[in-house]
């Protein structure tokens, strides 16, 4: 008979078999892989973290060294932009004041003088359309168009400008030959102010703006182009064009009455002048240089000439042309060269901070006098 010591549990311990060993094995080598692969996925998150914050570190310092770079060139242009300002407030006092010719009494307040050749007559109509709505210009106006275009139906472009007076002339001297024509044959008949241009206004939407933000009744003479040329009057060069032939200094003198040194350059043949300012200056320089252009033996299209300008010439396209196009300017005197270091670029289209009405053009009012324009 069995005890009951016998029927106790006894465990059982198995036998290992060779597949038992095998499934051993194999469990082995799935788990090691597996423990393997999560420390290289924390190994790698931990690398991507640190490239990361290394790769924002990077372009943090890019951004600092930019920043950093920036406000340094904009403390020096400022201290370039005051010691300019002082130096032409320093030479203002020695600069003597223009010639104004203060008695003339003009009829009209403002006239818009365009030199025309080809262009669509809508486009041009819508030029001065946009002109004449800036609240800075006066309701007492006049548009005279002058049509280079010997073909023209003048009756036909009279009716495309039914508000306009349309002129034809001859094809010659572009449309500095338009202006001194202009300002010859209306001399006593000049308006109080006059806008000269072109068919096509350049860089039109900036130029609207500089009228609108600096032309006032004290303006004297005001550019509507970029302002930043200045250059040696006897030896006057900008990358597309130089003149060593003496008549930028011989028609400066004319026009201001005292030498030429150094100047600011006007561009484009678009500007404003008062008839005090173009009168000031003389009837004789407009008169030299119109002979200059449109005479065919003239001075202007001689060899000695055309060899200091080194530029094409033709009497519809005079080499004379391109150094009147920059020293406009200079004979409404106002080729001040604190003009060029002070007027904020086209682009910009607003006065700088701090900025004044005469930053971009002169005033017609003696030292001393008061200013109305910008209260």
């Amino acid at each position: 008979m069995a005890s009951v010591e016998d029927h106790k549990y006894q465990p059982v311990t198995p036998t290992r078999t060779s597949s038992s060993m095998d499934s051993s094995h194999a469990e082995s080598a799935v788990t090691i892989p597996l423990m393997k692969d999560e420390g290289l996925e924390d190994y790698f998150r931990t690398e991507q973290r640190s490239l990361s914050w290394k790769a924002n570190a990077f372009w943090a310092n890019i951004v600092l060294g930019v920043v950093f770079t920036c406000s340094v060139l904009l403390v020096l242009c400022w201290s370039l932009h005051t010691l300019l300002g002082h130096d032409r407030h320093s030479s203002a006092s020695k600069t003597p004041p223009p010639r104004l010719d203060k008695a003339y009494q003009p009829e009209t307040d403002f006239d818009i003088v365009v030199s025309i050749y080809k262009e669509d007559p809508a486009a041009v109509n819508d030029t001065i359309s946009r002109i004449l709505s800036l609240p800075s210009v006066p309701p007492n106006h006049r548009v005279l168009l002058y049509s280079k275009d010997e073909g023209a139906d003048v009756a036909a472009l009279q009716a495309q400008f039914p508000n306009a007076e349309v002129i034809q002339l001859p094809n010659i001297g572009r449309e500095g030959q338009t202006y001194l024509h202009h300002i010859l044959n209306r001399w006593d008949d000049l308006a109080r102010h006059t806008l000269f241009t072109q068919a096509v206004l350049d860089n039109f939407g900036e130029a609207l703006h500089r009228i609108e933000n600096y032309y006032v009744p004290e303006t004297g003479m005001l550019g509507l182009s970029f302002a930043s040329e200045v250059c040696d009057c006897h030896q006057c060069a900008d990358p597309y064009w130089h003149d060593s032939s003496g008549v930028l200094a011989k028609t400066y003198e004319m026009a201001n009455n005292r030498t030429c040194g150094w100047f600011m350059l006007s561009y484009k043949g678009q500007f404003i002048s008062s008839a005090a300012r173009v009168r000031g200056a003389g009837k004789e320089v407009y008169q030299y240089l119109y002979e200059g252009m449109t005479e065919p033996d003239s001075w202007a299209h001689q060899s000695e000439y055309l060899g200091a300008i080194q530029q094409p010439d033709s009497l519809n396209a005079p080499a004379l042309g391109f150094s009147l196009e920059r020293m406009w300017s200079g004979i409404m005197q106002c080729a001040d060269l604190g003009v060029a270091a002070r007027c904020p670029t086209m682009l910009s289209g607003w006065r700088r901070i701090g900025g004044k009405g005469e930053d971009c053009q002169c005033f017609d009012r003696e030292p001393g006098e008061d200013f109305i324009g910008f209260m």
